[in-house]
């Protein structure tokens, strides 16, 4: 009590580290899915910088993956960007971010080949707050159920940097989005109704978090 009116409990410790990791590991709290031994996201600024000719191939396999028909191009329906105009555009957007601190973006392979994108963001070490997003895959690896594994390195590598809580946001009107963050473990904490206009549309976000000691008892 302060001045006789109730306050939060204190919080001990230091503020969360940097999220640095140049590669999310490829176990942790368990192996791969036995077809996938080879999947890891490396960060996109430590891909960018091996040179223009390996992203220039990543670009380009990212982006024939996504473009061209309409079940390839869905994977852009809930994101506020995409499907680009051209591969070069879309190589032009992954250079620009690149070298982001906010979001960090990683590309996800199995073995050499990469099948998406996700992203640490909204990250507040002083809070020991961080949210997982620009989550994306291509459609033959949404399949395989590879963006909940990767989602969980994600997820172990904030709370051992010491963030108490991640948060998973996304269109209202997502349900595999939805489905895949309880499945991680997250819990749905509301609707913001009317919180962005996004492609000229209406979009409520659902939001959903994931505690550190909600995340320990999982162990």
């Amino acid at each position: 009590m302060i001045n006789d009116l109730p306050v939060g409990e204190p919080v001990e410790g230091p503020p969360a580290r940097p999220l640095e990791a140049g590669r999310l590991p490829t176990r942790v709290g368990g192996r791969p899915p036995r077809h996938s031994p080879d999947v890891h996201a490396r960060r996109l600024q430590a891909v960018h910088a091996e040179g223009s000719e390996l992203f220039a191939n990543v670009a380009a396999k990212l982006y024939s993956a996504t473009h061209g028909d309409s079940l390839r191009e869905q994977v852009w329906t809930y994101l506020p960007y995409g499907p680009f105009e051209s591969a070069a555009v879309f190589e032009a957007w992954l250079a620009e971010r690149a070298p982001s601190t906010d979001p960090i973006f990683h590309v996800v392979f199995d073995a050499a080949i990469p099948i998406g994108l996700v992203a640490f963001m909204a990250i507040r070490p002083e809070g020991r707050v961080v949210e997982l997003g620009h989550i994306w895959f291509v459609p033959g690896a949404q399949a395989q159920g590879l963006a909940g594994v990767v989602c969980g390195w994600m997820l172990a590598e904030a709370f051992a940097k010491g963030y108490r809580r991640v948060e998973w946001k996304c269109d209202a009107l997502n349900a595999r989005s939805r489905r895949a963050a309880l499945a991680l473990g997250f819990s749905e904490e509301g609707v913001f109704r009317q919180h962005f206009v996004v492609k000229g549309r209406n979009r409520d976000t659902a939001w959903f978090s994931m505690l550190d000691g909600e995340w320990a008892e999982r162990d």
